[in-house]
């Protein structure tokens, strides 16, 4: 099958940009641990504002800055 020149750069720029979202996911990942906020509510929240592409990382940051980890699932958060 012949690839067109533009397919080709579309694959290598995705490539690229792929294994840099992931390790920067895993210091996201790492940082949440580490600040005991790793738990389904910001997980969830991680995966439908950042993760699944529709690129609210600045919801996620305003929700992680307003998060108390000592409330549990506070759905006032939201």
């Amino acid at each position: 099958m012949q690839v067109p020149t533009e397919i080709k750069n579309s694959i290598m720029k995705m490539s690229k940009l792929y294994a840099d979202a992931t390790i920067l996911n895993e210091q996201v990942r790492s940082w949440m641990e580490e600040n005991n906020c790793y738990n389904d509510t910001v997980i969830d929240q991680l995966i439908d504002r950042v993760e699944q592409g529709i690129g609210d990382g600045k919801g996620f940051v305003k929700f992680l800055e307003k998060y108390n980890n000592n409330e549990g699932n506070d759905d006032s958060i939201y």
